[in-house]
């Protein structure tokens, strides 16, 4: 025990002699940190487009704010919102496949097998049943993003709020093909919430990120 403290104590001089100073505090990497930043790295390694990557971002947003209102474990769900649409340039040419090849992929990569049943289920042209509560979150919180950034409404900044009913009012003015719809009904009402309790959930999400990633 002495020849090893001995030892040890040897190798700390010899960093000071070449200038490595003493050992420094450095605030420690949490597992959900080192998740969530490899999770990003893989996205961004297989997807090209900043707008894609931002729309990752935002629905990583909703979905941890949807975790917190229903008891979700909101790092799980922050990363199956991350990952969802990690397979799209992948699966253009076949969108059946999209979500199930990205749950596949995720589930390679070490992810839960409960992400990747979200991810796996999030689009209907795949045709996987959604079971689980963050199944339902995850096609709720992609819906929502893509119904507020339809409608138009603008996020900005500020103290003036945004509306639910003038996103779903805005998407009946112009018809748009992300208007709200039965499917989307139904998911929130397995969640336990209403259109209106989604979209104000989704709205102060997005609008807490960088203007660029909303």
């Amino acid at each position: 025990m002495t020849r090893v403290l001995v030892l040890l104590a040897w190798a700390w001089s010899a960093g000071l002699a070449a200038g490595a100073g003493p050992p420094q505090d450095v605030a420690p990497v949490s597992p959900h940190q080192s998740a969530r930043s490899a999770a990003l790295k893989e996205l961004q390694a297989r997807e090209p487009d900043p707008a894609r990557v931002a729309h990752a971002l935002a629905v990583e947003a909703i979905m941890r704010e949807l975790a917190g209102r229903l008891r979700g474990d909101v790092e799980e769900w922050g990363l199956t919102g991350l990952l969802h649409d990690i397979d799209l340039q992948d699966t253009r040419s076949d969108p059946s496949q999209h979500g199930v090849a990205g749950a596949k992929l995720i589930a390679s990569l070490g992810f839960s097998a409960a992400s990747a049943q979200a991810v796996a289920s999030h689009d209907d042209r795949a045709g996987v049943p959604r079971q689980a509560p963050m199944d339902h979150a995850l096609y709720c919180a992609d819906r929502a993003f893509w119904a507020i950034r339809s409608s138009g409404v603008d996020l900005g900044f500020g103290t003036r709020v945004v509306l639910p009913r003038s996103v779903i009012e805005r998407l009946d003015e112009q018809r748009s093909s992300n208007r709200i719809d039965t499917r989307l009904e139904e998911a929130c009402a397995a969640l336990g919430l209403t259109l209106d309790e989604l979209l104000s959930i989704s709205l102060t999400a997005m609008r807490q990120l960088p203007a660029v990633t909303r």
